[in-house]
């Protein structure tokens, strides 16, 4: 987010330059969206989260296993085709 800030002070976009550049660019998107998993994952990890009755530890548990989903169909086929 730094770099971004950096980049849109320099072209004097402003406040609106940084949101573009974060939410327009791959790497600023998917940063965005990995802060929010950290977030939840940190949120559902505290103790008092993961004692609480009716769910507590199976959110803790999944939002834990949010992070490692399985890789998209067109990263497995190169690598697929590369094994054969």
């Amino acid at each position: 987010m730094v770099n971004f800030a950096r980049l849109a002070s320099a072209s004097s976009t402003g406040l609106g330059g940084f949101f573009r550049l974060n939410l327009t660019t791959g790497p600023g998107l998917t940063g965005w969206l990995m802060t929010v998993a950290l977030g939840t994952i940190v949120w559902f990890a505290r103790e008092p989260k993961r004692r609480r009755p009716n769910g507590g530890y199976e959110r803790f548990w999944y939002t834990h296993h949010v992070r490692n989903p399985p890789p998209p169909p067109g990263l497995l086929s190169p690598l697929l085709g590369a094994l054969a």
